[in-house]
């Protein structure tokens, strides 16, 4: 009975005010097949590897200073589109108009955007959180539920680890000041963490202490090789065992933000993500102010 009564209701809500395209308005979808070829999205192949900036891939200007590498919590970073245009107001459309069904799409933009072997590295996703009035404001957390939404794309958990509290004015702070405001924001879930420690140790630890069994002799070797190397080579001294004991590791994360403009919020978390006991943290975001 609810859901026939949704249904109704949807009709008569999108009689009243159809569906419109967040990039020209045309009615029918929430961004035509036109508008999302035309997004401005930034080329992987000639963005900065370590922070995700247009055209950094050879020298980038948003992460190299003449003091040399700027100091980034984050190990490597990927934004989808430039912030401008469509979509700038896809983004702004879906975190403060109340368009929540862009969810499903801006997830998909990101789950297609994440550099190939991410998903395979990470142990999980999490999200740069929004502080409470944000959330009172907005009604909910917009990157938790795009983090829910990508994580069943993906086949990546979502974890809740960071909490956020309200920043103070920063317009008469120095960038140093600024930088210690933002960090001084963010704190973890400790026992969230916790957790996701000891769910990586336990199956790193297993996959140490259980390799795979080698194959059969017969099988491993041919009939008639052409060039069979020597029985040393060939054969390991403890086949299928690492010589060394195998050290369990730290999680490896996948941090989710909207948008990106000059990477303060984002070094500021991963900092306290790492010194919780994370591993290793590596950053994507819908867009990149440039």
């Amino acid at each position: 009975m609810g859901s026939l009564l949704d249904d109704t209701l949807n009709a008569a809500l999108e009689a009243v005010w159809p569906t419109r395209c967040v990039g020209c308005e045309r009615p029918g979808e929430l961004l035509c097949d036109q508008c999302a070829a035309n997004l401005p999205y930034i080329d992987p192949r000639w963005a900065c590897p370590r922070c995700g900036a247009p055209f950094g891939w050879l020298v980038c200007s948003e992460c190299l200073t003449t003091e040399g590498p700027a100091e980034l919590a984050y190990s490597a970073g990927v934004s989808v589109l430039e912030f401008r245009d469509a979509a700038a107001r896809m983004v702004v459309a879906y975190k403060d108009k109340d368009e929540r069904r862009l969810a499903g799409v801006l997830a998909g933009l990101l789950a297609r955007a994440l550099p190939r072997g991410w998903l395979a590295w990470a142990d999980a996703l999490t999200w740069i959180p929004c502080d409470r009035k944000a959330r009172e404001r907005r009604g909910f957390d917009h990157m938790a539920e795009l983090a829910e939404i990508l994580a069943g794309q993906t086949g990546r958990a979502a974890i809740s680890l960071l909490h956020k509290k309200e920043v103070g004015d920063q317009r008469k702070l120095n960038r140093q000041e600024r930088e210690e405001n933002i960090r001084a924001s963010f704190s973890v879930d400790s026992a969230a963490v916790a957790a996701l420690i000891e769910s990586v140790a336990a199956s790193s630890s297993s996959r140490a202490t259980n390799p795979v069994s080698p194959m059969p002799t017969s099988a491993a070797t041919p009939t008639n090789p052409v060039s069979p190397m020597p029985a040393s080579a060939a054969t390991p001294t403890n086949p299928g065992r690492s010589t060394h004991a195998t050290s369990p590791r730290a999680p490896h994360l996948i941090l989710l933000d909207d948008v990106l403009t000059t990477g303060a919020t984002l070094h500021a978390a991963a900092s306290v993500l790492l010194q919780a006991g994370v591993g290793e943290i590596r950053v994507a975001t819908l867009a990149r102010v440039w």
